[in-house]
């Protein structure tokens, strides 16, 4: 059995271009995992694993930059 414990602290703040908001955005996560193997006979194994993770756009299968939310005509940028 294996276990693990990641923590990660956020600190971002982002500013509106139009409007000049600034949004600070501050957060703290802990991410556990755990895994477990049961040796079987003939050399196999059965694992049993969680772990939390953070999707995020860059992880995403599905990738999206900002252009494909922009107006057809703004897609040059």
């Amino acid at each position: 059995m294996e276990t693990g414990l990641r923590a990660e602290l956020t600190n971002v703040t982002t500013t509106l271009k139009q409007t000049n908001e600034v949004n600070p955005i501050d957060y703290a996560n802990l991410f556990p995992s755990t895994h477990f193997t049961l040796n079987l006979a003939n050399e196999n194994a059965l694992q049993i694993s969680y772990s939390r993770r953070v999707r995020t756009i860059i992880e995403g299968v599905n990738f999206y930059s900002y252009r494909d939310f922009l107006p057809r005509q703004d897609k040059s940028i």
